[in-house]
């Protein structure tokens, strides 16, 4: 008798099929041959033939006759068919479409304004306004370059640059 092992696996999965014939030869007698030399798969293997031996003992009920006249008549075959109205079904499209479109507005993230300081935020073409109304620092440190300004004074007014 021997531990459980990758095999033991293997053959409990076959014993079925070695019960019903659809083993190769080969395979068969390697698994009959693990079952005479392992005590857990041989109880397994008792235990399948126990159980397959009681299922075929088992009384079996035959189902009673029935006829198609009595199956129409048990789910209603001589009614006409339910039409639903078309209105429910707009009125589902219409519910469906309004959830939707209130889930987008939730969940879309509110955009940002802009940053307090942009020249958007000013006339165009008053570079120099901006810059005399936000330039942070000694009138000496302006260079000499209007471009250059701007961009220093849009970069202190913004806190990017001190």
């Amino acid at each position: 008798m021997r531990g459980r092992t990758e095999s033991c696996e293997t053959v409990r999965q076959e014993i079925a099929a070695l019960r019903a014939g659809w083993l190769s030869p080969g395979r068969a007698a390697a698994v009959e041959r693990h079952l005479g030399e392992c005590e857990g798969c041989a109880a397994v293997a008792r235990l399948d033939s126990r159980i397959v031996a009681g299922l075929a003992e088992a009384p079996c009920a035959a189902p009673a006759p029935v006829t198609w006249a009595e199956v129409q008549a048990r789910h209603g075959a001589g009614r006409p068919p339910r039409r639903r109205p078309v209105r429910r079904a707009l009125a589902a499209c219409a519910a469906a479409a309004a959830l939707a479109l209130l889930a987008m507005r939730l969940h879309t993230p509110p955009r940002p304004s802009p940053a307090p300081g942009l020249p958007g935020d000013e006339p165009a073409g008053d570079a120099g306004a901006f810059i005399a109304a936000h330039y942070v620092g000694s009138p000496g440190e302006m260079p000499a370059d209007p471009n250059s300004a701007l961009l220093l004074t849009m970069a202190r007014a913004n806190r990017v640059v001190r």
